[in-house]
């Protein structure tokens, strides 16, 4: 993602500014879903509980990520060292708030990354699955 990020926000200078600032918030989203062990539907790609997310916003300076799996301490530290924080949850509705809490209470000005629409889209639909905001 942070590659990505440079590319994006060098092209743009003055939204790098704003970034940098702390003016304009940017968020990226990455959902992993559960799909016992198959390749995600293209056509559906959130179809499935989701197991994992990772959310990027340009005013924490670091990954959040949210978890469902137990992983050993070797790859928790892994994930921190790259990635900011791994935060285990007990389950994905816990994942879910986790998320939308963070998201919401940063108020994000800018969306980038080619997945991070759909996904917020997805995120928000499983929240009114799981009855944590309302339809």
């Amino acid at each position: 993602m942070r590659s990505e990020k440079c590319y994006i926000l060098s092209m743009n200078t003055q939204l790098n500014k704003l970034l940098d600032d702390g003016e304009a918030v940017a968020l990226a989203l990455d959902i992993d879903v559960d799909t016992d062990g198959r390749f995600p539907d293209p056509a559906n790609h959130y179809a499935g509980k989701f197991v994992c997310m990772t959310v990027y916003l340009s005013n924490k300076r670091e990954d959040s990520t949210y978890g469902l799996h137990d992983i050993t301490s070797d790859t928790r530290d892994s994930i921190a060292a790259k990635c900011g924080k791994f935060v285990l949850c007990k389950d994905e509705k816990e994942m879910v708030q986790r998320a939308l809490w963070l998201i919401e209470n940063s108020r994000p000005t800018y969306v980038y990354g080619d997945d991070t629409e759909p996904a917020l889209m997805a995120l928000y639909a499983r929240a009114q699955e799981l009855g944590i905001v309302k339809r």
